[in-house]
């Protein structure tokens, strides 16, 4: 949650308007989480250099750990290592939409 939130964040403090901030949330969230995640196709399959990219995806880190937590249990260096990546990632988007973000005085 604190990735999407973070994002979202991030997106509507760069953008000008409402119309552009949705476009942008779905070109840069919805789209390469769909296609570069694992959600539908095997990332052991494609190329290196897709595959490098569906890495840095955050989308593909959730998944990791929902089918780790769903299909194998309590396996603890995986949750562990997985919600570290998570937390990395939400912290960095958390402070770069706070360095976005513009002080004004109403």
């Amino acid at each position: 949650m604190l990735v999407a939130l973070g994002l979202g964040l991030l997106i509507s403090s760069a953008t000008k308007n409402q119309f552009l901030a949705s476009q942008a949330a779905v070109l840069l969230s919805f789209l390469p989480a769909v296609f570069l995640s694992g959600f539908l196709f095997d990332l052991h399959n494609v190329p290196t250099a897709v595959r490098v990219i569906g890495q840095a995806l955050p989308a593909t880190h959730f998944l990791d750990l929902i089918k780790t937590l769903l299909l194998a249990g309590d396996v603890w260096p995986l949750i562990l290592r997985e919600c570290a990546i998570l937390a990395i990632y939400g912290v960095a988007l958390l402070s770069a939409a706070v360095l976005v973000t513009r002080k004004r005085i109403a």
